[in-house]
């Protein structure tokens, strides 16, 4: 699909990737979970960090992707670009190309802490690897590290820079992003702060919620953007949200999957353990209804 295409797309659903009780990949899981994000006619981001993608092997990405693309027959598939081996990556974006993917999520690389030229030649030679739309990712509790205002300035003309992902948690850092890159669609990375993220300009989410809630969500997203979320509305998906992380992602989400028989089992594999989670939220038990403004 053309970049035209995804930026059409209001909401991305960062898909989980559930797991049998033995810790394979649950095929059967995955496809329902796709269907329902087809329904709803949302995005699907897949391997990713909700997707536990360091977690799996090669083998079981490109199945996972296969999977997820055999399914997605009417949205586009975003594909998650983590790591730290930049040839790696490299090969990985090249393999999930010529598998269909629509659009990558290029994560700042992990560990290293590199500055604003070794982002910049990170991302450049990522982006110089495929053809399709690219979305850079800032969130600095799991890399370390912070993507740099001057690097997406420096790599603002590359043709395949597509959006900026970011879970900062600062809407401000976001908007100095657009300053810099003022073509680049912004999406906020966390549910909670959508509202004010769409008060300095964003154009959508990439949502770990949707998982649960695909349609509420949207809506939900919809009424950001539109500016007609009420408080009621918006105090209910902050106490969502907040119940979504009350231990590292996806441990909460696939629990709250699991609940509504959504995945057969919630099994995340190490170094994440279900029981950091031994009592799930009562609000994580929900049905996906929208909730009138």
């Amino acid at each position: 699909m053309a970049s035209h295409h995804c930026s059409q797309i209001p909401l991305w659903t960062a898909l989980v990737t559930p797991f049998t009780a033995e810790g394979q990949v649950d095929f059967t899981s995955l496809a329902q979970l796709v269907r329902r994000q087809v329904a709803a006619g949302n995005g699907i981001l897949t391997l990713g960090s909700t997707g536990e993608s360091l977690a799996l092997s090669d083998k079981e990405r490109c199945d996972v992707l296969r999977c997820v693309i055999e399914h997605a027959t009417e949205v586009p598939v975003m594909v998650g670009v983590g790591g730290f081996q930049l040839q790696r990556q490299i090969a990985w974006c090249q393999q999930a190309a010529m598998s269909g993917a629509d659009a990558f999520l290029m994560l700042t690389p992990m560990y290293a802490k590199p500055g604003i030229h070794g982002q910049v030649q990170w991302f450049r030679q990522l982006m110089d690897a495929v053809q399709q739309p690219c979305m850079l990712y800032n969130i600095p509790a799991r890399t370390g590290i912070s993507l740099h205002a001057h690097s997406v300035q420096l790599l603002s003309e590359h043709p395949r820079f597509w959006a900026i992902k970011d879970s900062s948690a600062d809407p401000l850092v976001a908007q100095h992003y657009q300053q810099m890159h003022p073509g680049a669609a912004l999406y906020c990375g966390d549910d909670a702060l959508m509202a004010a993220y769409a008060r300095h300009g964003a154009c959508g989410c990439v949502s770990v919620a949707s998982n649960l809630w695909p349609q509420a969500s949207k809506h939900y997203v919809r009424q950001c953007l539109n500016d007609s979320l009420s408080d009621d509305v918006d105090a209910q998906w902050q106490a969502r949200s907040q119940a979504l992380f009350v231990t590292s992602n996806p441990v909460p989400i696939k629990a709250a999957l699991k609940a509504q028989q959504f995945i057969a089992f919630d099994y995340v594999r190490p170094p994440l353990h279900n029981a950091d989670m031994p009592a799930l939220p009562a609000i994580l038990r929900q049905p996906d209804t929208h909730t009138k403004s």
